[in-house]
This record gives structure tokens, C-alpha cells and sequence, in this order.
């Protein structure tokens, strides 16, 4: 997984971030996951596709570019990206 930081380019498979927005790109099928109380953190498309799902929510949720998620719920928060695309996270 690649994530933007700051316009720094950086390999990671975890990302932890309580203040500043962090850009994860995601090949097609690839998951990024958090845990935890994520309430109120935005889930932002800028390019490609993605499908968010988070615990407790009997919803699933799509995402086109452009479009913002916003998550509502404690608990895990999966998103997947369909196909390849950038997700801003903040």
C-alpha cells in the first residue's frame, strides 16, 4: 500500500494518523482497515472507486470520486478499493 503524507511518498501497511489527512492508494481488491473510534473521520474519493463497510451498520456504502463517507460508528471500518483509486482520510 502507498500513502501520501505531507507530499511525501511512503510505503506502509498500517496507517495511524489523529490530526493531519492522509491519501491511501488502493489497487483494485486491496483493503485498508481501522479499528476502534474512528466516528467523525472522513472518508474522501479523489480518484477510482471504493466500497466501505463499517461494524454495526447493515448498509454498505460507495464511494465514486468526489464523493464522502463520514464514519458513524465505533468499531472496525473496512474499505476496499474498486478498481484502483486514491482515498483521502481525515
Amino acid at each position: 500500500m502507498q500513502t501520501s503524507i505531507a507530499n511525501k511518498r511512503v510505503n506502509i501497511g498500517r496507517v495511524v494518523s489523529n490530526s493531519e489527512a492522509v491519501d491511501v492508494s488502493l489497487t483494485d481488491g486491496e483493503v485498508f482497515a481501522m479499528s476502534g473510534d474512528r466516528r467523525g473521520t472522513g472518508l474522501e474519493s479523489l480518484e477510482g472507486g471504493f466500497w466501505v463497510t463499517q461494524s454495526g451498520d447493515p448498509e454498505d456504502h460507495w464511494l465514486k470520486p468526489g464523493q464522502r463517507f463520514v464514519i458513524s460508528r465505533k468499531g472496525t471500518v473496512v474499505v476496499m478499493g474498486l478498481p484502483n483509486g486514491m482515498l483521502r482520510v481525515n
